[in-house]
């Protein structure tokens, strides 16, 4: 569980990262939406994760099956909040993909 809490990590400090950059060099609107989205959705994660019963055993502890639940049951934060990192990885990769078109004609 360690490691996954690592990635989590080490990805969101990148995509904070890549959106400075996105913002500064190619697109100011993108990359600020990218980097806002890196700082916003961890916090309310967090704040949604307090939610949870801590005392509890088995799966119940585990925080993504806690948000799995919520998202099944309908609840409409948990919802949101995976719509908002989904939004997240998508604006990432279209960052990226800006990056190396550019990257790449500024080489030609």
């Amino acid at each position: 569980m360690e490691a996954l809490w690592i990635i989590y990590w080490g990805i969101l400090i990148c995509s904070i990262i890549f959106g400075i950059m996105t913002a500064i060099k190619y697109s100011k609107i993108s990359g600020s939406v990218q980097l806002l989205l890196s700082l916003i959705l961890p916090c309310w994660a967090f704040i949604f994760a307090l939610k949870r019963d801590y005392l509890s055993t088995g799966l119940e502890s585990n925080e993504l099956h806690f948000i799995y639940s919520k998202v099944m049951s309908g609840d409409m934060e948990a919802i949101l909040l995976v719509s908002g990192f989904l939004v997240l990885i998508i604006l990432a990769i279209y960052n990226i993909c800006l990056f190396r078109k550019h990257h790449h004609s500024s080489k030609a």
